[in-house]
């Protein structure tokens, strides 16, 4: 049912501006998933956002799960825009 309202939606009405997140991440999936073998992107989440962690109190966690989510979405947009796929 999902599969049919997507494929309505983003190609029988052509709203496709929505889905680009998603696009990001499936033309890089193979990379976001092994590049945490190699990558702490939690070091980094807790690097940049830490003090804005401390201060959301019992948040803190989904402001870090965030961060590691937004910084993993960042490095795959610009290996995106490059034109940078991982391939097998």
């Amino acid at each position: 049912m999902l599969l049919a309202l997507f494929y309505g939606v983003i190609d029988g009405l052509k709203w496709r501006a929505w889905a680009f997140p998603f696009v990001v991440i499936g033309a890089n999936a193979i990379t976001v998933y092994v590049l945490p073998r190699f990558v702490d992107f939690g070091y980094s989440s807790k690097f940049f956002l830490g003090g804005v962690a401390r201060l959301a109190g019992d948040l803190g966690p989904v402001v870090l799960i965030a961060g590691v989510l937004l910084a993993k979405w960042l490095l795959l947009l610009v290996l995106y825009r490059q034109r940078l796929f991982l391939r097998v």
